[in-house]
C-alpha cells in the first residue's frame, strides 16, 4: 500500500520506536534512512549527506519502498537536530509517497521471509548476524540479496550451513555492495 512519509514518520514517532526506516530511491543504490531512538528523529542519512541536509534534499528525491528495522541502532553522538515534529512538518511539505508495509501487520508470506530465518540452528546466531547488519546497509533489499546468494550456493532452506559456506555468503553479499560499505561489511564478519 502507498503511504505518505510524514504519516509513517508520525506513526513510528507516536508509537516510541526504536530502529531504522529504510528508504529506497528510484534509479540509486543509497538509501534515504531515518534514524529512531524511542520515537524521536536523531539521525538521518542519504549516500554521503547527513541529518537536515537529507530532508532538504528529500524533495527531488524519487523514493519507492520503505522498511523499518525495528530495534536497529547506530552510535552517534548528540547533534543539534530539530524536533521530530519539526522534521515531520519539513517531511509533509515534500509530499512523498512510498510502498508501505507496517511492520508486524503480518503482510509477509513465507516466500518474503529472509532464508537465514529457517536456517538450522548451527549457523542461525551468526545468519541472523548477517541479516541485521545487511539491512543497516542495504536496507529493504537485504532479504533479496540473501535469497540469491543462497540460490547461487545451492544452500537450502532449514538445513545447518557450515563454516566454509558461511564464509562464501559473506563474501557473496560483500560482493554485492557499494565499495564504501563493502569493506566494513567485510571486516565485521571476519
Amino acid at each position: 500500500m502507498e503511504k505518505s512519509l510524514s504519516e509513517i514518520v508520525a506513526e513510528i514517532a507516536r508509537a516510541k520506536q526504536t530502529g531504522i526506516l529504510s528508504l529506497s530511491v528510484k534509479n540509486d543504490s543509497s538509501l534515504f534512512k531515518i534514524f529512531f531512538r524511542d520515537g524521536a528523529v536523531y539521525h538521518l542519512t542519504y549516500g554521503t549527506c547527513k541529518d537536515m541536509e537529507c530532508v532538504s534534499n528529500l524533495t527531488r528525491l524519487d523514493l519507492d519502498t520503505g522498511f523499518m528495522h525495528l530495534g536497529a541502532t547506530v552510535d552517534k553522538a548528540s547533534t543539534s537536530m530539530p524536533t521530530t515534529e519539526e522534521i515531520i512538518t519539513r517531511i509533509k511539505s515534500a509530499d512523498k509517497k512510498v510502498k508501505w508495509s507496517a511492520p508486524g501487520a503480518g503482510a509477509a508470506t513465507d516466500a518474503d521471509k529472509p532464508a537465514q530465518k529457517t536456517a538450522g540452528a548451527a549457523g542461525k546466531a551468526s545468519l541472523e548476524a548477517i541479516e541485521q547488519e545487511l539491512i543497516n546497509v542495504v536496507g529493504p533489499i537485504a532479504p533479496m540479496l540473501l535469497e540469491q546468494v543462497f540460490d547461487a550456493l545451492r544452500i537450502k532452506k532449514g538445513q545447518p550451513v557450515p563454516e566454509p559456506q558461511m564464509r562464501q555468503i559473506i563474501s557473496q553479499l560483500g560482493d554485492n555492495l557499494p565499495e564504501e560499505q563493502k569493506e566494513a561489511f567485510l571486516a565485521k564478519f571476519s
